[in-house]
């Protein structure tokens, strides 16, 4: 994220391309066995969350209040919604 463009188009893609790097990598992390998902989480999840992070990211570098203010409540949704014990 050090490269991040300056123009919305190519900061757009910039970010697409490493959502679905990261997503690839753990996808083939899960599919080797190096990871496992437990209580209800999936690789959907972790694509939202690596969505939610690289454009938190991008925002973070103009302005580091609203990036943490935006992040708060999602976290603690998150935090509810998996705590729980499932199967």
């Amino acid at each position: 994220m050090s490269e991040l463009p300056d123009r919305s188009s190519k900061r757009a893609l910039y970010i697409l391309k490493w959502i679905l790097v990261s997503s690839l990598v753990e996808w083939f992390g899960l599919k080797a066995g190096a990871i496992s998902f437990k209580k209800g989480w999936n690789l959907a999840w972790s694509a939202f969350i690596y969505t939610f992070m690289y454009i938190l990211s991008s925002i973070y570098q103009r302005s580091r209040f609203l990036a943490i203010s935006m992040s708060m409540l999602p976290a603690a949704f998150l935090i509810f919604k998996f705590r729980k014990n499932k199967k």
